[in-house]
């Protein structure tokens, strides 16, 4: 269901927000943003993708703050469209705890200018949509430790001698497949949702090339990449 408010701000300073998510709660608490910058303003909100560009047509906002789980973990396309439609948006992505793989690099190409986890408290997110209105990039200073250690893990030599290059995640859910897990056990196994593994999962077929689980896992016992991934988890 769309909800919209237009209240307007007193003045073009003010920044004005939409908030897209499907979570009830959490569009309820970004709306106490203005508590901590009054300069902030919540003027809409909505809980459906399909809802979002006729939106932003009607309330015209300076940012909008799209929940990762509105447009699917792994698919970008609708933050591509809408920021074809209205190249001037700034888009600032609430995230999971743990993004799927290679999620935030691809989010940054496809124009997104900020990223924090959903668990930030209020005043880091002001901080981070003063930074994006202002037009400046936002990156969380915990999601910069991981880009780091991702790269360093996908530039080894040891990476790169066997393909494509994967993040421990990625290893860690090919050996899971080598052994037969399924989606709810693989859950289980890294105490994550199962959408989330879904997610991770999409990201890995398509880094390898593959289809589906049981391509994944041909490549990986034909590398050995299966087996160590297994003996190490």
């Amino acid at each position: 269901m769309m909800t919209v408010r237009l209240v307007r701000p007193e003045t073009r300073a003010r920044r004005v927000l939409l908030v897209a998510s499907p979570s009830p709660l959490l569009r309820q608490g970004l709306r106490q943003v203005a508590r901590v910058d009054p300069a902030l303003a919540v003027i809409a909100e909505c809980g459906r993708a399909e809802d979002l560009l006729p939106l932003i047509s009607r309330a015209k906002p300076d940012v909008l703050v799209l929940d990762q789980d509105l447009m699917g973990m792994a698919d970008l396309g609708l933050l591509r469209r809408l920021l074809r439609w209205y190249p001037g948006l700034r888009v600032l992505i609430l995230l999971s705890a743990e993004p799927p793989d290679d999620y935030l690099g691809q989010a940054a190409a496809a124009g997104a200018a900020g990223f924090v986890l959903r668990q930030a408290d209020l005043s880091l997110l002001a901080k981070a949509l003063r930074a994006v209105a202002s037009g400046r990039r936002w990156l969380q200073r915990e999601l910069t430790e991981r880009l780091i250690q991702d790269y360093a893990q996908a530039t080894s030599p040891a990476a790169l001698d066997r393909g494509p290059p994967l993040t421990p995640r990625q290893m860690q859910l090919l050996g899971l497949l080598s052994r037969g897990l399924r989606n709810r056990e693989i859950a289980d196994q890294l105490s994550i949702s199962e959408k989330t593994v879904k997610a991770h999962l999409t990201a890995l077929f398509r880094k390898l090339g593959v289809p589906n689980r049981v391509g994944a896992v041909r490549y990986g016992l034909e590398r050995g990449l299966g087996r160590s991934a297994s003996e190490e988890g």
